[in-house]
């Protein structure tokens, strides 16, 4: 199957400081193909949707704010991939960097390898020393995501999970 048209889908709650950089390196993606930008938002009590709007105007994203009530990441994310009309959806974060060519890397690998759900590396940053810790640990050799790519050499690889996904719409 040729994709033609990527969902991205952010879990948002009170990220007024980090969702304006996240939309930024959408924007800055390389995919030529079309990509819907839908945002769960668990009912943010700072600026996070005034700026993730202003943003996305700024920079001529098709973002979309989905109401999420549960205000966890997953139950923001499931109302995001429900109202997700790609043929692939991918998910990026706040709290996650990602290279200019992310999207299409997750396209390519769908594409080539026919897999139902791909997925890459990130890099975790955190401004707290929580989220910092947080952070450190995702890249540690004792586990963390950063591990799992660092013993492949880059290959792809056959995996149970990924924290950073990309799925086929019609495996939904």
């Amino acid at each position: 199957m040729t994709i033609r048209k990527v969902s991205i889908v952010i879990p948002m709650r009170n990220e007024a400081s980090r969702i304006e950089h996240v939309l930024e390196e959408i924007a800055a993606q390389d995919w030529p193909g079309a990509v819907e930008v839908l945002v769960g938002d668990g009912r943010s009590t700072d600026d996070s949707v005034t700026i993730l709007h202003e943003t996305a105007a700024r920079l001529g994203l098709d973002a979309t704010v989905v109401d999420n009530p549960g205000r966890l990441a997953a139950s923001g994310l499931n109302a995001c991939i429900e109202r997700a009309t790609g043929d692939l959806v991918v998910r990026m974060d706040c709290h996650a960097r990602y290279a200019r060519d992310y999207v299409s890397a997750c396209v390519r690998g769908s594409e080539e390898t026919q897999a139902e759900n791909v997925g890459g590396p990130t890099l975790v940053e955190g401004e707290s020393a929580t989220e910092r810790a947080v952070a450190c640990a995702m890249e540690s050799p004792f586990g963390g995501i950063g591990w799992s790519s660092a013993t492949t050499g880059g290959s792809p690889r056959s995996r149970g999970s990924c924290p950073a996904t990309a799925g086929r719409t019609s495996t939904r």
